[in-house]
């Protein structure tokens, strides 16, 4: 199974969701670990609550920062939240098989870094170059 992980192309710039990043990508791998119906889906409703907690601060830090996105960037958060709980759905169906597993890697680990390395990266841009125009005015003044 491919072992999901956070690499120099994921770092946005911000410690704070950098670290958030990193504590997702490891529980992706512990639900990619999960030999049982019983870990699995523990592992699986943890990752569902802390990627909630997750999407809720990164939303919170754009809204402070007046990301113009933020609203199609809360849709792709709300997309993920539904392909989670159907995955959710088919693991109580039919435990962590080969199946759920690749549509694990297919449907979140993959989401994760494209959605990093675009949406998260491309607001992290947006953040410094707005921090930027702030502290140089702050310096006219």
């Amino acid at each position: 199974m491919i072992r999901a992980a956070f690499t120099p192309s994921l770092i946005t710039g911000d410690p704070f969701v950098d670290g958030q990043h990193r504590h997702l990508i490891s529980k992706i791998n512990a639900l990619l670990d999960a030999k049982d119906a019983d870990t699995a889906l523990k592992t699986l409703d943890f990752l569902i609550a802390y990627t909630g907690y997750h999407f809720a601060m990164e939303e919170q830090i754009m809204e402070e920062n007046q990301y113009p996105q933020l609203a199609a960037h809360k849709e792709v958060h709300a997309q993920l939240v539904e392909d989670v709980k159907k995955l959710r759905d088919l693991l109580q169906a039919e435990g962590p098989t080969e199946n759920f597993m690749n549509q694990i890697n297919n449907k979140v680990t993959d989401w994760l870094y494209n959605h990093i390395k675009g949406d998260d990266q491309a607001f992290a841009e947006y953040k410094n170059i707005r921090q930027g125009a702030q502290c140089g005015m702050d310096n006219m003044l």
